[in-house]
């Protein structure tokens, strides 16, 4: 099962470690907003931040924590940024 996955041997499942499987999988412009989807691991939580400037700090976002349940491999979150913003960053982090 591709969630238990711990290529390095090393106690780290690939699906939790930003230089394997825990990354940011598509950003997507929808009418609705900026659509992201990340590779999860079941039973974790995710909460979805955001930089108008690389240079800024980071906040979380309303709304952008997600928990992975059973068998669910893929989270999703769509971003409806304000009016006049017309650049934004973003990071999933892994909820402890």
């Amino acid at each position: 099962m591709v969630a238990l996955r711990d290529s390095l041997g090393n106690g780290t499942f690939d699906l939790l470690d930003p230089a394997r499987g825990f990354r940011l999988l598509s950003a997507q412009m929808l009418p609705a907003g900026v659509a992201l989807s990340w590779a999860s691991m079941p039973g974790y939580g995710y909460q979805v931040v955001s930089a108008n400037a690389l240079s800024s700090g980071w906040g979380d976002l309303p709304g952008a924590t997600n928990f992975a349940g059973p068998l669910q491999l893929i989270l999703s979150y769509t971003d409806a940024p304000p009016v006049g913003i017309t650049q934004r960053y973003y990071r999933v982090k892994l909820l402890p």
